[in-house]
């Protein structure tokens, strides 16, 4: 195990004492590697969050770094201060609670009987802990098998890729493909590996751009996707986006009745911006919502948020849309979910006729290489991407050069 780093710290101007850092990727393993190099009764001074690494000068990551002190290294009068009910005193026997025949409701247990729990609950987030440390191994070893074929300039890029989320055959094919178009001088320069590996990730991001009106004939355009990934949010901002930037006619229909207040929330919006809205219950109904949109412009038809596991919900709303048959439909998602789940939406809606995807909550998401991962998977572009809540500001079109900088950690969000 790498020992930490220490320091002399002086505490009372005569003695000194040393003082541990130790670095860890989370707080758990942190304590853990506390506990294991300088004993359960070490004394924490300080916890803190700083940022390390990075490689060919891509994003950093967040780690905790943890100053302590052995306690027999303590000087005495600190001994004597952290033992009237310091950070590294233990903390002292609980009460007795009272028990379940005394008040009645059963909330109570004996200290023993908590006590008891106490030790098991400790057990098992030891056990839970030593196979989560497990599958890391076996994961390290997979990795470092996978990338021992490649130019060892290379094994940190692919490294750095599976680590931001970047699918595992994505990260493979983007590294073959540097390994076949760079030199070997070519490789040994970290600015060229970067300037190539950028290009490729753009080469990759599929982008169409935004939603594009046509004079003399409304545009109609609805957006689906899971509950809670700001679908009615966006819907607003683009609207506002084509009343006030492109001085179009907008009308607004919602087919969400499910959700308690999604009608209230987007017709709230539609007083703001001025722009009609139609709450529907049939196909009819909207059919004759988009019917009733006067010239050109817009229609955009707010959706239920449907998991992709209720069919039911998703059979319902799917006839919805096959009876109006909308110009384009865009699958919203959002960026803070694992990708196992985002590709089980993507193959849920694949029925639909998805024609792009809305990326949201980039303001939330910290491994940006799931934009990459996600539209390699649907095979379909890109055409916004929101940043925040703000109405109307925080959206705009995918581009590929910024994403692409975005995704290897070098453009701000």
């Amino acid at each position: 195990m790498k020992r930490p780093s220490a320091r002399s710290w002086r505490g009372d101007g005569t003695e000194s004492f040393r003082v541990h850092k130790i670095v860890a990727g989370d707080l758990s393993e942190a304590w853990r590697k506390v506990s294991a190099t300088l004993g359960r009764d070490a004394v924490v001074l300080r916890t803190s969050e700083i940022r390390q690494g990075g490689f060919l000068g891509l994003r950093s990551r967040g780690v905790i770094e943890i100053q302590a002190v052995r306690w027999d290294e303590l000087p005495a009068d600190l001994k004597q201060k952290y033992a009237r009910g310091g950070k590294g005193e233990p903390k002292p026997k609980v009460a007795e609670a009272p028990r379940a025949d005394r008040d009645g409701n059963g909330a109570g247990l004996p200290s023993q009987e908590r006590e008891a729990v106490t030790r098991q609950m400790a057990e098992v987030h030891r056990q839970f802990d030593e196979v989560k440390d497990l599958v890391a191994g076996v994961t390290r070893l997979v990795r470092a098998g996978a990338v021992a074929n490649y130019p060892e300039e290379l094994r940190g890029v692919y490294l750095y890729l599976l680590e931001n989320q970047v699918a595992d055959d994505l990260s493979r094919d983007l590294v073959e493909g540097l390994v076949r178009e760079m030199t070997g001088p070519e490789l040994r320069s970290p600015q060229v590996v970067r300037a190539r590996l950028l290009a490729a990730v753009e080469r990759r991001l599929l982008t169409a751009g935004g939603i594009r009106l046509s004079p003399g004939k409304a545009r109609v355009v609805a957006l689906v996707g899971p509950t809670g990934v700001g679908k009615t949010t966006t819907l607003a901002k683009l609207a506002a986006h084509f009343k006030y930037q492109e001085h179009a006619a907008v009308s607004l229909a919602s087919i969400d009745t499910y959700r308690i207040g999604a009608a209230e929330q987007l017709q709230n919006y539609a007083q703001i911006l001025d722009i009609p809205l139609r709450v529907c219950l049939t196909a009819k109904d909207l059919g004759e919502a988009i019917a009733s949109h006067r010239g050109d412009g817009v229609v955009m038809i707010d959706t239920p948020g449907c998991s992709p596991r209720d069919g039911i919900k998703m059979r319902e709303l799917k006839s919805f849309l096959d009876a109006v048959k909308p110009d384009e439909i865009h699958l919203v998602l959002g960026t803070t979910a694992q990708a196992d789940h985002l590709f089980t939406v993507l193959d849920a809606y694949a029925s639909f006729g998805i024609d792009r995807v809305i990326l949201t909550k980039l303001d939330e998401c910290t491994r940006f290489g799931l934009i990459l991962t996600v539209l390699a998977r649907t095979q379909r572009s890109l055409s916004y991407i929101t940043d925040g809540q703000c109405v109307p500001k925080d959206i705009q079109e995918g581009n590929p050069s910024r994403l692409a900088r975005l995704v290897l950690g070098e453009a701000p969000l």
